[in-house]
């Protein structure tokens, strides 16, 4: 089966991601929110800006209505936010780490702490 896939983003790494989905025979069609004027011009996807992706209900809602069955999320935001979280207890299959793993990444203090709770050397 041929799938219909959501790109989250709108910078360099979204456009190589969609760039790839729209040329494999396994996917269908490539949505990308917000996107980029560089991935709508180029075909790559379809770009959705008025799609908030900080909205994580917002972006179910899109997923069911288009039937979206896979979502590929680039930015921090969204991941510490929970939207790969949302979208995975709503059943709809997701690339991007949780909301905890994410904040490794979104939160230099929680890091610099994990670090020093288990004494792995950091800069200071």
């Amino acid at each position: 089966d041929r799938v219909v896939a959501l790109v989250i983003g709108g910078g360099g790494r979204e456009h190589a991601l969609c760039y790839a989905l729209q040329r494999s025979p396994s996917c269908d069609a490539v949505f990308c929110a917000p996107g980029n004027a560089g991935i709508s011009s180029s075909g790559n996807a379809t770009c959705v800006p008025d799609l908030d992706v900080s909205d994580s209900s917002a972006v179910v809602a899109f997923c069911q209505k288009w039937s979206v069955g896979l979502v590929l999320i680039g930015p921090e935001a969204p991941l510490v936010a929970g939207l790969a979280n949302d979208l995975v207890k709503a059943g709809i299959p997701t690339f991007g780490p949780s909301s905890e793993a994410a904040a490794l990444e979104g939160s230099k203090d929680f890091m610099k702490k994990l670090c020093d709770k288990y004494g792995i050397p950091t800069a200071k």
